[in-house]
């Protein structure tokens, strides 16, 4: 589940990638039925429960359930119902007092979005998406956080970063791309003079070392000018 990694992980400023945080998109229907069960049978144990639900006074429908999934105490988990279909939960895994995590749900219960705040401050700036099989399948992101402002994308297989692509500039077009494999850097290309073509191509070793700095593009879609580092 998304919830697993997230705890156990941090985002560091520095890293911009949404690839720290690629666990499954798998949904936390199952969770937040736990709970829910929980409650049901809180009156024969109140020890047992580390959650608390909410009802609509109109309804009587479940609206909200908090959770302290590492029972410590302080709740860490909110989750919003309309009864029993989960809509949205949200995580505050270091227990600050703010959000770093949004999963959104859709009809069927399965997570169809998950947002991140990577600066940890209760303003989401990535957000990721799962393909059918439930893993993460593409990730946008934004260093303005601001959800209509994306300026990094990002393309996973098997759970694995593949390729992105990233507007380094801010100029509204893509000017790096990225290639990756096995989930390790290959290829960053350049767009120096941000005319929508890579001017400068790095290939990176296995052990994520430079290896050779390619320039002058040659009209073909490759370089006249090659420049060995190390192997």
């Amino acid at each position: 589940m998304w919830i697993g990694r997230a705890c156990a992980e941090q985002w560091p400023r520095e890293e911009r990638s949404a690839r720290r945080y690629n666990p499954g998109v798998r949904s936390r229907v199952l969770l937040v039925a736990a709970a829910a069960l929980t409650i049901a049978c809180a009156d024969s144990d109140p020890e047992a429960a580390h959650v608390s639900a909410t009802y609509d006074e109109a309804t009587g429908r479940l609206t909200r359930i908090e959770a302290d999934l590492d029972r410590n105490g302080k709740i860490d988990t909110y989750t919003y119902m309309d009864g029993t279909k989960v809509l949205r939960s949200e995580i505050d895994a270091d227990e600050d007092g703010q959000i770093e995590k949004w999963e959104f749900h859709g009809d069927d219960g399965r997570v169809v979005k998950v947002a991140i705040s990577r600066e940890k401050n209760g303003v989401p700036d990535a957000w990721m998406y799962p393909g059918p099989d439930g893993e993460p399948a593409r990730a946008e992101m934004s260093s303005e956080q601001d959800e209509s402002k994306i300026d990094r994308w990002e393309w996973y297989e098997d759970g694995l970063l593949v390729r992105a692509e990233e507007d380094a500039s801010g100029d509204g077009r893509v000017d790096k791309w990225e290639t990756y494999r096995g989930g390790a850097i290959v290829f960053v290309e350049l767009d120096e003079d941000y005319d929508g073509t890579p001017d400068r191509r790095l290939t990176y070793g296995a052990a994520g070392q430079l290896l050779t700095i390619e320039s002058e593009p040659d009209g073909a879609g490759g370089f006249r000018k090659r420049l060995e580092i190390g192997r």
